[in-house]
């Protein structure tokens, strides 16, 4: 009796470990064509080659910019991108 409640503690603990919930990973796929850079930037990123047109707060608010970025990692990296969308941008 003793070892099925060590046993029924030990399960309890490791399944609520897997209820916990978690930003989305960076390479999740954008719901609407957007992806939000996460509040945590990432501070390094891989080179591979899938762009992304990101939107960047200007200078002149209340305005923004658009740049292509090599992958979403390294657009996000950028502290004033905001988010991006798949895809080079359009108009650069």
């Amino acid at each position: 009796m003793f070892q099925l409640k060590n046993i029924w503690l030990a399960l309890t603990i490791a399944l609520s470990a897997c209820a916990q919930t978690s930003e989305p990973a960076a390479d999740a796929q954008p719901v609407g064509g957007f992806q939000q850079c996460p509040a945590q930037r990432p501070q390094m990123c891989t080179m591979d080659y899938n762009p992304v047109c990101a939107i960047r707060d200007a200078v002149v608010q209340p305005t923004f910019d658009l740049k292509t970025y090599s992958n979403g990692c390294s657009a996000c990296s950028d502290a004033k991108v905001t988010g991006y969308f798949l895809g080079a941008c359009k108009n650069q």
